[in-house]
Order: C-alpha cells, then structure tokens, then sequence
C-alpha cells in the first residue's frame, strides 16, 4: 500500500487490510460494500450538485443525527471504552456494528466516507487525540470533532483541552492535516501496534515503527513506541531474571547497555520534537473534555 501514489491509495481498502491483520475473520469486500452504501445513501440526501459544504453537512447529519435512515440508532461515542483500551473496538466492522466508537474509529469512518464523497478530509492529531481536518471548495480549513456530531472545533480548544508545546506545533506533530501514507502509518496503524504491545511482541512493534518512520520520520507517536519497544525486550531478557543490573552476567551486558541506549534514546527524539509524558491527570481531564461535548 505504502509504495503507492497518494493518489492511488484507497484508505479505505488500506484500514481494512490492517484491520484483518488483528482479526483474520474479517471480510474487506463485504465491509468496502457497506462503505459504499453509506456513501451513496449521503450522496443522494446532499441532492444535485452539492457543494462540498453541504455534502459535509448531509455525512454529518447521516452519521450522528438520528433518523430514518439509520432507525433513529446514531454513531456514538463509546464510554464503557472511552480511552479505546480494547484494541477490537477500534476496528472498523466493530464500529460499524455496534455504532459506539473512540477518538480513532470515529475520525476513521468519517474521513473514509468523506473521501468516497470527494471531500477534502484527512486526519490530524492533538495529544492522546484524533479529530477531522476538511477543507471546503473555499480554501477555507475546519477542524471536525467526531467525538461530538462532526461539529467545528477551533484550534484554541483543542490546545487548551490537551495541552501542546509551542515546539510540538512547530515541528507539525499536532494539528496538521495528514497525507494518506501519514495517515496509514499514524492513525489507521495504531490498532496494529497496540495489539502487538499486548502481546508483547517487541520485534514487530520495532519492524512496524521503522516502516512508519520511514513513511513519516516526525512519527512522535513511532519514536515512543519503539522506546517502549526495547523497553519490553530489556523487561523480557534482563529486567525479570535480575533484581538488579549488577546481577546481569558480564558477556550480556553490552546488550543490555545498547537495549537501555535505544529506550532512552526514542523516547528524547520524540521530546525533541515537542512530545511530553501527559502527567497524572490527562486522562481524567481528557474524559471531562468528552463528556461536556459528546452530543445528547
């Protein structure tokens, strides 16, 4: 997928590929089927020849407004899994069955539909956070919440509510539209990784952050996990057979050094570019945030 033009990657093919990598059963035809449902199903509520905003409005109304159309069942957000913990609940059939979804899987059918659509939307991120970037046929930037009905919501919010370095704004890290290889490697890729951290499968969260530095090398989210990375290989070989580094036999202790090197050494990279450890309360406050803007 990835040594393809931006052009002729399908996001949509691509999210479902991924997915089925977490979960063989799952069926990419049948799924790519339902997405173009939807997508015909907003493109004749938007009627003859709409603009971009009002086809924006029509996906908006037909995801989060309920109706008819959706038996007055519409997409929410899902607060038994408000932090998205379950990795199955930021698949996308997941999401598309039980219509309760996370900062991941919400921004994720939005911009997949929106782009069936011919929208000019991609994804951005905030710290901990996935929100909509579009573009209407103005030029004009919005920044749409689908953790709250797609509404606009401005830059200053989201930097209030999830606080961001003047560093991490600098380098693009937080607020910036996505191609969609950055897209594939950030946003559509995280389930990937997240499954592999709770299997503990160091080596492939490695592999997988390579691939997405390559793709994207200002990845703050790859540099920690692949400092989180070492940090379960020096878990696994040293850290629970010795109570202490002092303990570690003297032929394994340059690996040990080069695995402390490489943990540290991420995770600085990644506060090069602005990235800061959220401290005790950002989940707490991030919660607050959902509550006060999810839709009734």
């Amino acid at each position: 997928m990835l040594q393809k033009s931006d052009v002729e990657i399908d996001l949509a093919r691509a999210k479902l590929t991924i997915d089925r990598m977490i979960d063989p059963s799952i069926d990419i035809e049948s799924n790519l089927q339902k997405l173009d449902a939807m997508a015909s199903a907003v493109r004749i509520s938007a009627g003859a020849n709409p603009t971009s905003l009002r086809t924006a409005s029509m996906l908006r109304s037909y995801l989060y407004d309920a109706g008819n159309w959706n038996n007055k069942q519409p997409f929410q957000y899902d607060l038994t899994d408000p932090l998205g913990q379950k990795v199955s609940n930021k698949l996308l059939p997941t999401y598309l069955a039980t219509k309760k979804g996370n900062c991941v899987s919400m921004p994720t059918l939005f911009v997949l539909l929106a782009q069936k659509l011919g929208l000019d939307a991609t994804f951005a991120e905030a710290p901990g956070h996935v929100f909509v970037k579009y573009r209407d046929e103005t030029g004009r930037s919005y920044n749409l919440e689908t953790t709250s009905g797609g509404n606009e919501r401005a830059d200053e919010s989201y930097q209030r509510d999830t606080p961001m370095t003047p560093q991490a704004l600098k380098h693009g890290i937080y607020m910036r539209g996505f191609s969609k290889k950055e897209a594939i490697v950030t946003v559509l890729m995280d389930p990937l990784i997240e499954h592999h951290k709770q299997q503990g499968n160091a080596e492939r969260i490695i592999a997988l952050s390579d691939l997405a530095l390559e793709y994207y090398p200002k990845n703050a989210d790859a540099m920690l996990n692949k400092g989180y990375a070492y940090f379960l290989i020096l878990k696994r070989d040293f850290l629970s057979k010795y109570p202490s580094p002092r303990g570690i036999p003297a032929e394994d202790r340059p690996r040990f050094d080069e695995l402390s090197r490489n943990n540290n050494a991420w995770y600085a990279r990644a506060e090069e570019l602005g990235w800061r450890q959220p401290d005790a309360g950002a989940d707490a406050r991030y919660m607050r945030t959902i509550k006060n803007v999810r839709p009734n």
